[in-house]
């Protein structure tokens, strides 16, 4: 309990600090990737937060496996960012879990949101690890946004969509939906990808050639089918009867 009232402390009087302008906000967005591949969702994130937010940074810091963690924190370090945004999958969430560790122990003041299907489907297992504050178990465009808002403010006020680890246990709110015409969201901001001067993340897909280099493009949010190895028939379920 005082580990917790001391890190509080440290996100409050640090977004205190920075309460000038939320466009002096510096976002940090990462995944866990074995294989080159592109994250859309986060792509999508950084598209709609700039949109809300003008003069907000947008920084990725991936973890490629092979990466140590060690060299994964000193990079947080080195670009001292605000918030940091993690991306997961179920079969990722494991090696993503020690990274997330050795931030927690290094930088305890910086809050950790962590969003994608496997925040979705378990959000009580993502939110029990130590160093993550804040969980996403739904769309995380207008959420992110409020998390912002809310951290530049320091008014410890709720955000819609999201779970949060309070000194009380856990704050829940149910996940909203974005909107059902998916053309009213801006173009994702793939420049996350571009200004690390790297092609890692635009190579070959698991459902492609390996001989084409491809960049994937959805026309639509969400999947109407049920494949057997897919987790899309568990995010079905969820979102059953709640809209299109």
């Amino acid at each position: 309990m005082r580990w917790m009232t001391r890190v509080r402390r440290n996100w409050r009087n640090r977004a205190r600090r920075r309460r000038v302008s939320s466009g002096h906000f510096h976002l940090a967005l990462s995944f866990f990737y074995r294989t080159p591949g592109c994250v859309l969702g986060l792509a999508s994130l950084s598209a709609y937060a700039k949109s809300r937010i003008p003069g907000l940074r947008v920084t990725l810091v991936p973890i490629k496996e092979g990466t140590s963690q060690e060299d994964f924190v000193q990079e947080v370090l080195d670009i001292e960012p605000d918030l940091l945004g993690v991306s997961s999958t179920t079969p990722t969430w494991p090696s993503v879990m020690p990274y997330l560790t050795e931030l927690g122990d290094r930088v305890p003041e910086l809050p950790i949101v962590v969003g994608g299907y496997h925040a979705v489907l378990c959000p009580g297992d993502v939110l029990s690890h130590p160093a993550v504050r804040y969980v996403c178990p739904g769309e995380g465009e207008q959420p992110l946004v409020d998390l912002i808002f809310s951290l530049v403010h320091a008014d410890g006020a709720p955000v819609s969509g999201l779970w949060e680890k309070t000194l009380d246990g856990e704050m829940r709110t149910s996940p909203p939906l974005v909107m059902t015409d998916a053309s009213q969201l801006p173009f994702p901001d793939y420049s996350i990808y571009a200004s690390r001067n790297s092609l890692d993340y635009w190579g070959p897909h698991g459902v492609e050639s390996s001989a084409l280099l491809t960049v994937p493009v959805l026309t639509g949010r969400g999947c109407p089918h049920r494949c057997s190895y897919c987790n899309n028939s568990s995010l079905l379920e969820i979102y059953r009867g709640r809209g299109k």
